[in-house]
């Protein structure tokens, strides 16, 4: 299957009203394949699929967790191709650990067994960084020691674990793609839960100071939500991405001090507005210095990633429009 080769393939995306969901049901019904989402709604909002809504094949709300609904979405829809974007957040899991587990084990287990039966082609994974935990190496490759610190990792890991198992096992063919910092527009940061980049510029948007922790020194490295999309397409379609593990990571790091100096920089030189940036409490036990290995994801991109300052630009034109009309109201 080529990219040309999408039109009439059948695809499912879970947590496909999300944040990065719905930006792949986006290019997949672009690139004319049927496309059914699948979302509990805990964190989704149909408004992320009103560009996609009327070629969507089907919209289901529903839990991956809940294998009798998801058995029904398979064996009505028979998925050559389950992205699977679903997840218990990072900040949602430390609410409710167990509920996490749910999501994100468990749930991953029901749609790869499911994928199994119903003799799906390709099982692709949104797993996460965390699950390296605290770096150890000068640069985190994919053979990095897996030693998540939160429970957050634990179950994205668990997740992981049950897709290689499945591919050694079964010979399903499984993809794993760990996210970094993913950033653009549609993610959601209303209550200041979610990502960094998300929540500055719809601070400033509405008129509020950008909060650092700490001293702002914490590494991250930022990835822009479409290289993610065209890295699931990417591990979707290339024969030897079967049964392995990929940093989907610009690695292009900047700390959140930075990050708060450039939003800022934006919202002058595009609006006229001086953005405020106020450090509060201690700084958060995060590395200071990171390196993302990436080159084998490199690949399934296109050979090149979006600059930070170029996405963050269109980003915040996003929440600024978004934002600023709200804030009018």
């Amino acid at each position: 299957m080529t990219d040309r080769q999408w039109n009439g393939v059948r695809a499912l995306v879970t947590g496909g009203a999300g944040f990065i969901g719905s930006h792949l049901a986006d290019a997949l019904v672009d690139r004319g394949a049927r496309v059914v989402v699948v979302d509990n709604m805990a964190s989704g909002a149909l408004e992320n699929l009103e560009g996609c809504w009327d070629g969507l094949e089907s919209f289901v709300a529903a839990d991956v967790a809940d294998f009798d609904s998801m058995h029904t979405v398979f064996d009505r829809f028979r998925p050559q191709v389950v992205f699977h974007q679903a997840a218990s957040k990072k900040v949602a899991c430390q609410d409710d650990v167990f509920r996490d587990l749910e999501v994100n084990a468990r749930g991953t287990l029901v749609l790869l067994e499911l994928a199994l039966q119903f003799g799906a082609d390709r099982f692709v994974h949104a797993s996460s960084g965390s699950v390296y935990g605290w770096p150890v190496q000068k640069q985190i490759t994919e053979s990095h020691p897996l030693a998540p610190l939160t429970h957050y990792g634990v179950s994205k890991l668990s997740g992981d674990r049950y897709a290689k198992m499945y591919g050694a096992a079964y010979d399903l063919k499984t993809v794993i793609l760990r996210y970094y910092h993913v950033y653009g527009p549609r993610q959601r940061c209303a209550d200041d839960n979610g990502g960094v980049v998300g929540i500055f510029c719809r601070r400033v948007a509405q008129g509020e100071p950008m909060l650092v922790r700490g001293r702002g020194f914490q590494a991250k490295t930022f990835t822009w939500v479409g290289d993610v999309v065209q890295a699931n397409i990417g591990a979707a379609l290339r024969g030897d991405a079967v049964g392995r593990e990929y940093n989907v990571s610009s690695g292009e790091v900047a700390c959140v001090l930075n990050l708060a100096r450039r939003i800022r920089e934006l919202a002058a030189r595009k609006n006229g507005v001086h953005a405020i940036i106020q450090c509060v409490g201690d700084d958060p036990k995060e590395p200071q210095h990171l390196s993302v290995g990436n080159l084998p994801a490199t690949v399934l991109v296109g050979g090149r990633w979006k600059l930070l300052r170029h996405g963050l630009e269109h980003t915040f034109d996003w929440y600024w429009n978004r934002y600023r009309k709200e804030k009018g109201k």
